[in-house]
């Protein structure tokens, strides 16, 4: 990503015309602070120092501005609200803030793995503009005086707050799930069952090389590692050959149920939404690929039973 420096009036004029809240809080620096500040800003925005590696957690542009204003007041930010819990972790934030999306926000929750479920401080908090807002709300100078000495908005916003708290989304995914199911039924009985089997059986297969490509080959450290791996298994793509059938329906029932397990104990990594999409499919899967195991016949009888594959 980049930093830049632009007119006032130009970024105001770009939010309102996405309906976004603009929140202006006077900060009361000192000389030597307001020096650090520019000094450092105006470092930033310079050709050879503008790019950096985008990080949606760690290094934002709301995590930026934290970041500049404790370095103009030499660390007191950091001392705050580095020892102060979060009221919510990574997962739940980004949860609650996309879920009125359902694709995008299924995309998230399958390709963030392990560290978003941690326990975060109100510190990283703040890669949020708002618990940024809140936090220098309450902020104290060394001195003791608040940080913050005016606060109003300057434009309301037209988006639609997102909720305070996630709510219960897995249901959705399991209805769409169940009703994949019924619709397969259907079409599995005009004779397209293997078809529809080798479909899923790629889908979820490509799905699980994309989870293991993002941890191996890129610097998503939050997508890493990622336990829905095991319900997208990589190794789900041998099930379109018939002899390695009884070997990936024993794989992916495992992995599946291990998935559930995992599931029921979400502080590990939270998997409800992609354990009630992705679990009734892969146990009926399952159930294909048992019911289509190749019968080994004696030796010498030179009979096929062709109706295995």
């Amino acid at each position: 990503y980049f930093a830049a420096a632009v007119e006032a009036e130009q970024e105001f004029a770009q939010y309102a015309s996405e309906g976004r809240e603009i929140r202006v809080q006077r900060l009361d620096l000192d000389r030597q602070a307001y020096a650090r500040l520019r000094e450092h800003l105006l470092w930033n925005v310079q050709p050879e120092n503008k790019e950096y590696l985008y990080d949606y957690y760690q290094d934002n542009c709301s995590t930026r501005v934290r970041d500049a204003l404790d370095l103009a007041l030499q660390g007191v930010l950091a001392d705050q609200f580095k020892t102060q819990p979060a009221g919510q972790n990574y997962r739940s934030h980004t949860r609650r803030s996309t879920q009125s999306d359902r694709d995008y926000y299924l995309g998230l929750v399958a390709g963030l793995g392990m560290p978003v479920d941690r326990s975060i401080s109100r510190w990283e908090e703040q890669f949020l503009p708002a618990a940024l807002a809140e936090s220098m709300a309450v902020a104290r100078l060394a001195t003791g005086e608040p940080l913050v000495i005016e606060d109003r908005v300057l434009l309301p916003g037209l988006v639609a707050e997102p909720p305070p708290l996630p709510g219960r989304t897995w249901p959705f995914y399991l209805a769409v799930s169940l009703g994949l199911l019924v619709v397969a039924g259907f079409v599995a009985r005009r004779g397209y069952s293997r078809g529809l089997a080798r479909a899923w059986l790629l889908v979820s297969g490509t799905l699980g090389f994309a989870l293991l490509a993002i941890w191996a080959l890129t610097d998503h450290v939050m997508a890493y590692p990622n336990l829905n791996l095991l319900l997208f298994q990589p190794l789900a793509v041998l099930g379109v050959f018939s002899r390695c059938r009884r070997l990936v329906a024993m794989l992916m029932l495992l992995t599946t149920t291990g998935a559930l397990v995992v599931a029921s104990l979400s502080e590990i990594q939270y998997l409800a939404d992609t354990v009630a999409l992705a679990g009734p499919l892969n146990i009926a899967l399952v159930v294909w690929l048992l019911r289509r195991v190749p019968n080994r016949q004696p030796p010498g009888t030179g009979i096929v039973d062709r109706a295995a594959y």
